[in-house]
């Protein structure tokens, strides 16, 4: 085994598609893999793709159980996946933090499919298939585009989004030293991720100290508001929940009642998202809802 030097960002074998694996349980792809491994080991990896270490095979690995560059992520077992086909199962997309070994320093916030399954083969040639979801599918999703010569950055929504590690670290600091109160929020504008998801981008906000975590959603049927109500449930710290979309109104009024700490609106002449109140009617209706509630 053999720790091998990752390509940065500039290379242009990394912009390469690779070529499929023919021939399975040979020495070259063992030591290629157990190469790999190494190197994905001592750069504290959640993955790595044959790409990055010069190696235009259709080969991926990941897994983790704890990782520092993802600390608050939930564990992902440790698999070795060639020439794989990815699926979506559903039309849900979820945005999450992300970084890489061949763009050292760096996040951004990324939207990858939610529900996904993937097959291909291990380093013998034995069938994969498993269907899998959250921080395990974004791993994945991320390994492979490397095979087809694409980087994180290329599926970057919001280039404002897009932050130097130590920077996001520098500005906490500093608001922290200054008393500033540190709003963590997640959004999403199409539908409401389960409550796993949305607990598990409680504990990365909480992970990058923000005091308050803000989650901003869009309710599409009353089981969505019901998801809304579970976060209410022993959060870690205080937290601002609200709907947006035509569902918004009444469930931001309805999480006011269960301990939202803030309720957003807006003061200009149009919302400045879907389903927001102008300030003064939300005044005025929480002000009338509080004989009725109490």
């Amino acid at each position: 085994m053999a720790i091998r030097p990752v390509l940065k960002m500039g290379d242009p074998r990394l912009w390469q598609q690779a070529r499929a694996v023919e021939t399975f349980d040979t020495p070259d792809l063992h030591a290629l893999v157990a190469d790999m491994q190494e190197t994905m080991r001592h750069l504290n990896g959640a993955g790595l793709a044959a790409p990055q270490i010069g190696v235009d095979l259709r080969v991926v690995i990941f897994g983790m159980e704890r990782n520092p560059r993802y600390p608050d992520a939930e564990s992902v077992p440790f698999t070795i996946l060639i020439n794989p086909v990815l699926t979506p199962l559903s039309e849900e997309i979820q945005e999450g933090w992300e970084g890489c070994l061949s763009v050292p320093g760096l996040r951004g916030v990324v939207p990858r499919w939610q529900h996904l399954r993937y097959e291909g083969f291990d380093q013998f040639g034995r069938k994969i298939d498993r269907t899998v979801d959250g921080f395990h599918a974004r791993v994945v999703q991320h390994e492979c585009d490397h095979l087809d010569g694409r980087l994180y950055l290329s599926r970057i929504v919001d280039i404002g989004r897009l932050a130097f590690v130590e920077e996001l670290r520098r500005q906490a600091l500093e608001a922290r030293e200054r008393d500033v109160i540190i709003i963590g929020s997640t959004h999403d504008f199409q539908i409401t991720p389960g409550v796993d998801y949305l607990r598990e981008q409680e504990k990365k906000a909480r992970s990058y100290k923000a005091d308050i975590v803000k989650f901003a959603f869009t309710p599409c049927l009353a089981s969505d508001i019901q998801t809304g109500v579970q976060l209410f449930t022993k959060p870690k710290g205080p937290i601002a929940v609200m709907g947006m979309g035509p569902m918004g109104p009444v469930s931001r009024l309805l999480y006011s009642q269960l301990g939202s700490c803030l309720v957003y609106g807006y003061l200009g002449d149009r919302e400045a998202a879907p389903g927001q109140w102008h300030v003064s009617l939300i005044k005025e209706t929480l002000r009338n809802l509080g004989p009725i509630l109490r």
